[in-house]
């Protein structure tokens, strides 16, 4: 089984401008050989530019092909699906809704902010901030029942400190495997996490890594 090819769509938006109206037009490339989907996204995806209109089409019907693909190998894992940087471009509501209807029930971002986004567009399922959360933004992740990514000693101090029984952060602790760029090194992985694990207020639901060599 194997992912479809790449195929190309086009579609126009037009929003208002000072002074007037103009047409976005980008083209997009999707992992889709397939008629294009009836399902376009009608919402631009970059900033306004008069001078250099662009357009684009996002096929959710290629989205939903790939989605398909990606369970049927997983052999009934649960995927978790990355949404951030409003979706690498394709629209995060619309994407999310869409991988909603297609069972899937975890996403991640990279900011807290674009979590709230979501949260504010309806989506009820866990999101998970890829980013590890400043101090001062831990209550945003209890307001919003968003997951907090626990990547040093200090990040998961701060969580058992702000953390309450009645309102628990759920955290997911990342471990360097090799990457170097975040994460708990493999000497501090295990007592850090007994540490979440004990905390009254913080509820520890899942472990994360870059594989370096993957």
């Amino acid at each position: 089984m194997s992912l479809s090819s790449t195929g190309v769509g086009e579609a126009q938006f037009s929003e208002p401008f000072s002074g007037g109206s103009f047409t976005k037009s980008l083209r997009i490339l999707h992992v889709s050989s397939r008629p294009q989907s009836s399902e376009p996204i009608n919402q631009p995806i970059s900033q306004p530019d008069r001078f250099a209109p662009v357009t684009a089409t996002v096929d959710l019907g290629a989205l939903r092909h790939n989605v398909r693909t990606l369970q049927a190998r997983a052999d009934g894992a649960k995927l978790m699906a990355i949404v951030k940087a409003d979706a690498y471009g394709h629209g995060a509501t619309a994407v999310t809704q869409v991988l909603r209807e297609e069972g899937v029930r975890h996403f991640a971002v990279a900011r807290p902010a674009e979590g709230v986004r979501l949260r504010e567009a309806g989506i009820e399922e866990q999101i998970l901030v890829l980013g590890a959360p400043f101090p001062d933004q831990l209550s945003v992740y209890t307001t919003h029942d968003l997951s907090a990514t626990i990547s040093s000693v200090e990040t998961a101090e701060a969580a058992c400190q702000h953390g309450r029984s009645d309102e628990p952060i759920r955290a997911h602790v990342k471990v360097d495997t090799g990457m170097g760029r975040i994460g708990l090194s493999l000497e501090d992985a295990p007592e850090t996490i007994s540490q979440l694990s004990e905390a009254s207020g913080v509820l520890l639901a899942g472990i994360w890594t870059h594989f370096a060599t993957a």
